[in-house]
C-alpha cells in the first residue's frame, strides 16, 4: 500500500513535469508566429535592425519547439526560451521605447522560472534572482530613454496593448493551468487519505470520522444505528495456496460485491 502510495505520488509529479513542458512548447508555438508578426511589422515602419532581431527570435523559439516536440535537451530548450524572452524585452524596448510594452515579457520571465521544474532550489533562486535583477536594471536604464527609432503613436498604442493581452493570456494560462494541477493533486492526496488503496473503500481513519458523525446523529435524533463487522472465511488458505495476487482480487471481488448492495446512507470501510 505504501508503494501504491509512493507510486501515486511521483506520477503527479511526472505530470506536473509534463505539463510544464507542454507550456514551455505551447510558448515556443506561439513565439514563432508572434515575432514572425513582428518581423513584417518592423520591416514596413523601417526598423530594419529589430526586424532582424526578430528573425532571430523566430530561428530560436523554432529550434526550441524542435528539441521539445523530440524531447530532447529540454532545458536547453527552455534556456533559449528565457535567453530570447529578456534579450528582446531588452532590445525592442531600447529600440522602439518603453511605451510599446515589451518589458511585459520580461517580468512574465519571472513566474515561469519559479514554476520551472528546478532540481535544485539554488539554481532555481539564483535564476529568479538574475531575472529580477535584470528586468530592475532594464527599468532603470530603458524607460526614461528616448527610443532610437520613433514609431508613429498609433503603431506604439497597438504595440503596448497586443503586448498587454498577450503578457496577460500568457499569465491567466499559466496560473489555470498550475491551479488545475493543485486541484487535481489535492483531490488524489484526498482519495489517498481517506481510500483503501486497494478496494478503494474507506479506509480506518475515515471509517471512525462516519462513526463519530453517524453516533452523534443516533443520539440527537434517536434513529437506530447498526455496525456490522465481516471476515472472509479461510483467507488465509487462499492466499498461501493460490497467492496474494488471487487474494487481492479476492479481496477487491467482496469488496464490490458489499459497495452494490448498500443504501446511499451506508459507509463501507475495509
Amino acid at each position: 500500500e505504501n508503494l501504491q502510495r509512493a507510486n501515486s505520488a511521483l506520477d503527479s509529479t511526472h505530470r506536473a513535469a509534463r505539463s510544464f513542458w507542454r507550456l514551455m512548447l505551447g510558448t515556443s508555438c506561439i513565439g514563432v508566429v508572434c515575432h514572425s508578426s513582428f518581423v513584417l511589422l518592423f520591416y514596413l515602419n523601417g526598423v530594419t535592425g529589430l526586424a532582424l532581431v526578430n528573425v532571430g527570435s523566430v530561428s530560436l523559439y523554432a529550434t526550441s519547439a524542435f528539441l521539445l516536440t523530440r524531447g530532447l535537451a529540454p532545458w536547453i530548450a527552455f534556456s533559449f526560451v528565457i535567453f530570447e524572452v529578456l534579450a528582446h524585452a531588452m532590445l525592442a524596448s531600447y529600440w522602439v521605447g518603453w511605451e510599446t510594452g515589451f518589458y511585459f515579457y520580461a517580468i512574465l520571465a519571472i513566474p515561469v522560472l519559479i514554476v520551472a521544474d528546478f532540481q535544485r532550489l539554488p539554481t532555481k533562486i539564483l535564476s529568479v534572482t538574475g531575472a529580477t535583477i535584470f528586468v530592475i536594471a532594464m527599468d532603470v536604464l530603458v524607460r526614461s530613454r528616448a527610443p532610437i527609432h520613433a514609431l508613429p503613436e498609433h503603431v506604439v498604442d497597438g504595440l503596448h496593448y497586443f503586448n498587454l493581452t498577450a503578457a496577460l493570456s500568457i499569465l491567466i494560462f499559466m496560473v489555470g493551468n498550475y491551479f488545475w494541477l493543485i486541484k487535481r493533486a489535492e483531490s488524489q492526496l484526498h482519495l489517498l487519505a481517506t481510500t483503501d488503496s486497494l478496494t478503494s473503500l474507506l479506509n480506518r481513519r475515515s471509517m471512525v470520522d462516519a462513526w463519530r458523525f453517524e453516533k452523534e446523529r443516533q443520539e440527537s435524533t434517536g434513529a437506530s444505528l447498526a455496525l456490522i463487522l465481516c471476515d472472509i472465511d479461510h483467507f488465509k488458505q487462499i492466499n498461501d495456496t493460490h497467492g496474494h495476487d488471487v487474494g487481492d482480487r479476492v479481496l477487491q471481488t467482496v469488496s464490490e460485491t458489499l459497495a452494490a448492495n448498500l443504501r446511499e446512507t451506508d459507509h463501507l470501510a475495509r
